[in-house]
């Protein structure tokens, strides 16, 4: 993993949020969320639409500054690093970018190498040769020469997770990055999450599929209104009271084959009625 020598900690090397607090609009994003992602880990981010978890993820990469609260690597705020020395150790996976310029998929994978170039710019043999495995890991290797703007929703966020990867970084944050894919990808994108966190890597990944999160996640974190509401193993986050409160939404719990929890959402109508119930006070996402 990379080294800092920008500041000294004796934290435990962890992405830790520490009751980050911050306004968009007039109106509070996140209010004191505090939670940690360490080394080694898998930790998912769930949440209602509009609970906080985009807003999260920019305040990591400093896209976003809190009122109050802050972000910290291995105990050093995240405001301390210089943004070269910040994206040598986290890498973004965002929902979708717009890419101004037609890049090839291969130059936009290899701009993952910018943070540990010179300042020159100019790409070493290495570069090229980790570029083209993270494309070849990622299953994307035939797109390198595919104009961006001509791929499809899900092969752009293919090509933005192999760039994540040729990054090298110690964290990857990964907001919704199976919104476009196919069910196969999904699970390969998160099989490749898996090894990353095996290998010695932290992930935190925003993500809407309860099921995969479930097997993939060794933690979970679920905001709503901002704030935590729960944190924990899945089986102790996914119960049909906090999906209730975090989504407005009825579900039944079960223990999948390997014994992590699988939901089985209940029918809209369920829902409705719900929420027409004079004690109804979850959140209508």
């Amino acid at each position: 993993m990379n080294d800092v020598s920008e500041g000294v900690s004796t934290e435990p090397e962890a992405l830790g949020f520490e009751s980050v607090a911050a306004r968009l609009g007039g109106r509070g994003v996140l209010n004191g969320v505090s939670f940690k992602v360490g080394l080694g880990e898998v930790v998912g981010l769930l949440g209602c639409n509009g609970a906080g978890k985009t807003s999260l993820v920019r305040a990591a990469t400093r896209s976003l500054r809190p009122d109050s609260g802050r972000v910290t690597l291995g105990g050093l705020p995240v405001q301390s690093l210089t943004r070269r020395a910040l994206a040598a150790r986290v890498a973004t996976v965002p929902q979708d970018v717009h890419v101004p310029f037609p890049f090839r998929a291969g130059e936009l994978v290899l701009m993952g190498r910018t943070p540990h170039q010179s300042s020159f710019g100019f790409e070493s043999a290495s570069d090229l040769a980790i570029a083209r495995e993270a494309m070849e890991r990622v299953g994307i290797a035939d797109l390198a020469d595919r104009p961006v703007d001509r791929l499809s929703g899900g092969e752009r966020q293919l090509v933005l997770f192999a760039r994540a990867l040729t990054q090298q970084p110690d964290w990857l944050l990964l907001d919704e990055p199976t919104a476009f894919l196919d069910l196969r990808h999904r699970i390969d994108l998160f099989g490749v999450v898996r090894e990353f966190a095996e290998s010695g890597g932290g992930a935190l990944v925003v993500s809407h599929d309860l099921g995969l999160a479930a097997r993939v996640c060794d933690r979970l974190v679920v905001l709503a209104e901002g704030k935590v509401l729960a944190e924990g193993e899945p089986r102790d986050v996914l119960r049909p009271e906090i999906l209730d409160r975090a989504f407005g939404m009825a579900a039944d719990i079960f223990d999948g084959p390997d014994g992590r929890p699988v939901v089985v959402a209940r029918l809209a109508g369920d829902r409705v009625r719900r929420r027409l119930a004079p004690d109804y006070s979850g959140p209508d996402c």
